[in-house]
């Protein structure tokens, strides 16, 4: 786990003139010397004429200041002279001892921290901003808590999904606007690693501190302001999942037996004939997870899960038992391959949990499993081919690393054995697991909590040395668990490993070059090339976008040059189209005058990233007012980090009111400069009297140039950006809509109007797009070659198997 609890230094908000507050952790010790306070400062490279600086000459830290953990993380500095205010200098509001600041509360965080793990704000380095929205202290704790991070009433958490500030954010200020004044709620003070996703940032809440502030300033005292939040706070429903604790397990390594209580969330699956055939997990109070291999039928007629079991043979005191009301296979499993060997088993009716019997949480989406991360197993398997656990046949566990798949596809591919992106596997030298543990969770822990990684699904022979078993990837089917269970859904948990994974150098003859996806620790033999998908941007994960854009940030815009000269915007929505307006070629339509900049940060200066394609074809739609045109390219451009396309969303309707969305485009050329790509941040908001037609869509009002035209509307839905319109911009004027056909100027000036995609679906059906990530990913990413498993000793006998012999 990394907690920055504070960069070395850090910028400071303005609270009254002698003094200025900051974060702790950002001062060792009290000593002011070469300490220097800059104010109505905009980028820290070059000339800022409306800047002012002072010396510091008293440091005050909060006496009960805890480093380890963040704890009244609030500091005071006293100024060597005083300040004059100005329209660039000015005292910020203090909240109040009795604030509210409800759950949702909009907020803005300012400060020149890094945009990126490892990467400062490119030159000239400008103060950057980010609405975040308060997210509650009991949401923070269901976020915080299971990295062994306590979030106090002295804290206020704020942030987005897609993360928060990063090194040299600390001690700025995060601010809220009531009324005419902007109120100072928090000091930002820690987060986990930098700026990441799902972990708001968490400050000093101001409000906490009104006492002492006032106690150290005696004159001249800040303005303290009670904010108040209206109506009833979303945060007190906030619950967190209990998955992935076990308070009877508090040992390191492993013996063979487990201690009772260790591994709560273990199943063990009978048959109608009373015998254990597979393991399983517990995910949620009525569901079970296991392998698909165990069930040939999905009859619910005789199995039953036991769970709080310890021994086979004797009494469980602590264990119940639930028939099964429905089996659900996943569909897309193979008994040739055993890819997607995973199952999914409602119980017939709720368990309570206790401390023998509770949910595993479940590895997310995006989590990592380097080589060497350690994790368990657990089961009642043979412990050799041919020989039982012996009475009373206690749960056993062992100790399994991850092997890593490119290692483990080493071991398999001469057996003739695939191992692709959905198995993960682990073992050690002298063996793994045996017939009995199928279904089994392989486990590793994070923090304070268990993360299921793997379903054991298969391996060589019966715990055979060198052969690690191979394990469904359960971060593989988030989204398929969470179609098939509705409510109370599973807890997943992102687990991630740090540092390089030593599996990337693993070597052997036929092993596939290491490739860069989403999951680097999954590769494995594709046979076909990854499918296009659109709405990704990797690079787009910084703090928040000023005005200049980073490379990689937005790559699917392209730049449309009209014989060598830059005229309109576009952007990439398929490996050869280019969505455009169609006012750009009102002086040329033919292919041979344009050329497309794919890539492009700036129109002046260099472009290490770009590509230039030829044009092939032209098509412009045909409907009344403004339109749109499509560009087909000559040829490919070759996808990366920079060039990627851009969804379209054809729904009328699909992005709601309140949604925060961006346009960008190069603007009006300027002589002697470089001309950058330029970004602009926006919410969508009601037409009203704007427009009344389906296929709009209005945003707070925005100044718009003609080096813009043709360039994109654009809003995140979930993972993926989608293009909501395509700017066309008036010759005649430097504010624009995309529609202003049915609505006045006055009614104009307030919202500005836009014709959504959804209005040249007929259009659009002419082209192919890409698919979605969601979409293209969930049934697999690769192709694989049937193969025959005949050689393979699968890890359990068939639940028909069973019955025949028992």
């Amino acid at each position: 786990m990394e907690v920055n609890t504070s960069a070395s230094w850090s910028t400071y908000p303005l609270r009254t003139r002698p003094g200025t507050p900051s974060g702790p952790d950002d001062f060792r010790g009290t000593s002011t010397f070469g300490l220097v306070v800059y104010l109505g400062r905009q980028n820290q490279e070059g000339s800022n004429s409306n800047e002012v600086s002072r010396t510091v000459s008293r440091i005050i830290r909060h006496p009960n200041y805890n480093s380890r953990t963040g704890e009244n993380d609030i500091a005071l500095l006293r100024l060597s002279s005083s300040i004059t205010f100005t329209n660039f200098i000015r005292p910020i509001c203090l909240a109040a001892a009795n604030s509210t600041f409800n759950r949702g509360t909009n907020s803005w965080l300012t400060g020149w921290g890094r945009i990126r793990s490892g990467v400062p704000l490119p030159s000239p380095q400008t103060l950057q901003e980010v609405d975040v929205p308060v997210t509650g202290n009991r949401n923070c704790f269901c976020q915080y808590n299971p990295r062994g991070v306590t979030i106090t009433d002295n804290m206020i958490c704020a942030g987005r999904d897609e993360g928060g500030p990063c090194q040299g954010d600390s001690g700025s200020p995060v601010v809220s606007k009531q009324g005419a004044q902007w109120v100072q709620s928090g000091v930002v003070s820690f987060g986990i690693g930098c700026a990441l996703a799902q972990f708001p940032g968490v400050n000093a809440r101001v409000s906490q501190y009104q006492s002492w502030i006032n106690t150290q300033i005696t004159s001249d005292q800040p303005g303290f302001v009670t904010f108040t939040s209206t109506g009833t706070d979303a945060d007190l429903s906030a619950t967190c999942t209990v998955c992935g604790q076990a308070p009877l397990n508090t040992r390191i390594v492993g013996g063979e037996d487990a201690p009772v209580g260790a591994w709560p969330w273990q199943a063990s699956l009978h048959s109608s004939r009373g015998r254990h055939f597979c393991g399983g997990s517990l995910i949620n109070k009525d569901w079970v997870m296991s392998a698909a291999h165990c069930f040939p039928s999905t009859s619910t007629f005789g199995p039953v899960v036991y769970l709080g079991r310890q021994n086979q043979e004797g009494s469980n005191s602590n264990e119940v038992s639930r028939t099964v009301s429905r089996i659900i296979r996943h569909p897309n499993y193979n008994s040739r391959t055993s890819d997607n060997d995973i199952a999914l088993l409602q119980l017939s009716s709720s368990v309570t949990f206790t401390n023998f019997i509770r949910p595993i949480c479940l590895a997310a989406a995006n989590s990592t499993f380097n080589r060497g991360t350690n994790s368990w197993l657990t089961g009642w398997g043979r412990i050799r081919s041919g020989v039982p656990l012996p009475s009373p046949q206690t749960l056993q566990e062992v100790d399994v690393p991850v092997t890593g798949n490119r290692n483990c596809f080493c071991k398999y591919n001469p057996r003739g054995v695939t191992i692709t992106d959905n198995m993960i596997c682990a073992g050690r030298d002298e063996g793994g697991p045996c017939q009995g543990d199928s279904g089994s969770p392989v486990v590793s822990k994070q923090g304070t909590q268990w993360v299921q990684s793997g379903i054991v699904s298969f391996g060589i022979g019966c715990a055979l040395a060198q052969f690690p078993g191979v394990n469904a990837r359960v971060s593989q089917y988030q989204s398929w668990i969470n179609t098939q269970i509705t409510s109370d859904q599973p807890g997943f948990v992102t687990f991630t490993s740090t540092g390089t994974d030593a599996d990337l150098s693993a070597t052997c003859t036929g092993l596939p070059a290491v490739t860069t996806t989403t999951t680097p620790t999954t590769t494995t033999p594709a046979t076909t090339p990854l499918p296009v998908v659109c709405g990704r941007a990797p690079l787009n994960s910084r703090l928040i976008g000023g005005s200049d854009v980073s490379a990689g940030v937005w790559p699917w815009l392209a730049s449309l040059h009209l014989k060598g000269t830059h005229t309109c915007g576009g952007t990439l929505v398929s490996d050869t189209l280019v969505l455009t307006s169609a006012n750009c070629f009102s002086s040329s339509s033919t292919p041979s005058d344009w050329t497309v900049f794919l890539g492009r940060l700036r129109q002046n200066g260099s472009n290490s990233n770009e590509e230039s394609v030829g044009v092939a074809n032209i098509t412009l739609s045909s409907l009344s007012g403004e339109n749109v045109a499509m560009v087909q390219l000559t040829r490919k451009p070759t996808l990366s980090n920079f060039i990627q396309p851009v969804c379209v969303e054809q729904k009328a309707g699909a992005i709601a009111t309140g949604t925060t969305c961006w346009v960008t485009g190069w603007g009006n050329a300027q002589a002697g400069g470089e001309q950058p790509l330029q970004e602009v941040q926006t919410s969508v908001v009601a037409c009203g009297n704007a427009s009344s037609s389906a296929d709009d869509i209005c945003t707070n009002t925005l100044q718009l140039q003609q080096g813009d035209m043709g360039g994109p509307l654009m809003c995140k839905q979930g993972v993926s950006w989608f293009q909501a319109s395509v700017i066309a911009v008036n010759s005649s004027s430097s504010l624009s809509t995309s529609n202003s056909r049915a609505a006045s100027q006055s009614d104009r000036s307030s919202v500005q109007v836009f014709s959504q995609m959804s209005r040249f679906s007929t259009f659009l059906s002419n082209f192919s797009f890409p698919a979605t990530f969601t979409s293209a990913t969930s049934g697999g990413r690769h192709s694989y070659t049937p193969l025959s498993l005949l050689s393979l000793l699968f890890l359990s006998l068939s639940a028909a198997q069973l019955a025949s012999q028992h």
